[in-house]
């Protein structure tokens, strides 16, 4: 019976204590969309990919600069959820500058942006490797939380041959 009302006890400062956090995710974007191969070795591999992604935008900004802020971005596009060999993971440090100012209640609601970033793909076609990553991209802001971009991935050469240089057609949802 003690050992019941301790558990009880821990339990209601566990709930209570959670009451007071704020557990709503915050400069988060989640995207999701379709991956078109521009490097035809991985364009023979599959004519289309599935991508998803995640930024998280940095509370500091690493590069000041007006009008932008930076971000990081990690992504994955694959023919498939299984696991198997067909797989590209984008990891970069992005700044995005807004290419206009809009003044509407809805926050930056149609106001477009340019993206831009440098980092590292794995790439797991053939045989795996890491490879140098650029990326950059067009967007804009559909509403007070979605978003819409084109991403062009640009990489070196994998171990197997391939390069994962695509252009990924995203949707967003910004927390």
């Amino acid at each position: 019976m003690l050992k019941m009302a301790a558990g009880v006890a821990a339990l209601g400062v566990v709930a209570s204590a959670s009451a007071q956090l704020d557990v709503h995710p915050a400069n988060l974007t989640f995207r999701a969309g379709l991956v078109l191969p521009v490097d035809s070795a991985l364009r023979n591999f599959s004519k289309t990919f599935f991508g998803v992604g995640v930024d998280y935008v940095l509370p500091n900004q690493f590069l000041n600069l007006k009008n932008s802020e930076s971000y990081i971005s990690l992504d994955w596009f694959g023919r498939s959820s299984n696991g198997v060999n067909g797989n590209v993971f984008p990891i970069a440090f992005n700044q995005r500058f807004w290419l206009g100012q809009n003044s509407s209640s809805l926050g930056r609601y149609g106001t477009p942006y340019a993206t831009f970033g440098i980092g590292a793909a794995i790439i797991d076609v053939g045989q795996s490797s890491t490879k140098l990553l650029l990326r950059g991209g067009l967007g804009v802001e559909l509403g007070s939380h979605l978003c819409a971009e084109a991403i062009l991935t640009l990489t070196d050469k994998s171990a197997s041959g391939v390069r994962a240089n695509a252009v990924g057609i995203y949707v967003g949802y910004r927390f």
